[in-house]
């Protein structure tokens, strides 16, 4: 986080353009590249369980009406995820959480938060069972969300938990440090450092210019073709 001229790559997603998203395929091969930043999405099914998967419902899974939070754990872990792209043959499927971190101490996570913000009995429970899960993985986690609410309640919690506050494309880039979209591992009134997602030579270029200290990508090795070429 100190020098954005070297810049943490982060694999969106485990590296959505490279194996199906957030499946351990995915998170299994960026680490084989040398990526030891993971990133995925946490929901909660009806019966407490967190799973990696970033929709609302599994519709690309060929189940538009079925979502995550009112579905049994039965119902969704386990899904095979070879529709959203390549998997090994061992491919477990859709991951709960507890499988992701059994890939180690080899990983750092950025786990975001995702929930139905008119629910907040789904919102709190998915904070509650989080934090469960993850006990005292200080140094192994960051928890990011679009959720100020969700991260206002960690915060209140466990200040000393990294956390990002995601910001939509729709606004400036002045707003990032405004809102505080930065890792904040203590104090409240360090500078936040700016988190970027590459999809392309046009976010890349961005990027670097903003000096963003953390690139998430679908394309981790692209990322660094880019910083090899600059």
């Amino acid at each position: 986080m100190k020098n954005p001229d070297h810049p943490t790559i982060v694999a969106h997603r485990g590296g959505a353009a490279l194996r199906a998203e957030n499946s351990r395929s995915a998170f299994a091969h960026a680490l084989d590249l040398g990526i030891h930043h993971l990133e995925t999405d946490l929901q909660i099914t009806a019966d407490g369980v967190v799973v990696c998967w970033h929709d609302d419902d599994l519709g690309r899974l060929g189940e538009p009406k079925k979502k995550v939070w009112s579905s049994h754990s039965r119902d969704v872990v386990g899904r095979p995820l070879q529709d959203l792209g390549p998997v090994e043959n061992d491919d477990p499927g859709l991951l709960t959480l507890e499988e992701l971190l059994d890939l180690g101490d080899r990983a750092f996570f950025y786990l975001e938060w995702k929930s139905p913000h008119q629910n907040d009995a789904t919102r709190q429970r998915l904070v509650d069972q989080t934090i469960e899960i993850l006990g005292h993985r200080l140094d192994q986690v960051c928890l990011i969300s679009f959720d100020e609410i969700m991260l206002h309640r960690l915060a209140g919690r466990y200040p000393q938990w990294s956390h990002v506050f995601l910001l939509g494309e729709e606004q400036e880039h002045r707003d990032f440090h405004d809102w505080g979209m930065g890792l904040h591992q203590g104090q409240p009134s360090d500078p936040p450092a700016l988190v970027y997602t590459c999809k392309g030579a046009r976010d890349y270029a961005k990027a670097q210019s903003w000096r963003a200290p953390v690139w998430m990508c679908d394309d981790p090795s692209e990322a660094r073709a880019w910083l090899n070429r600059t």
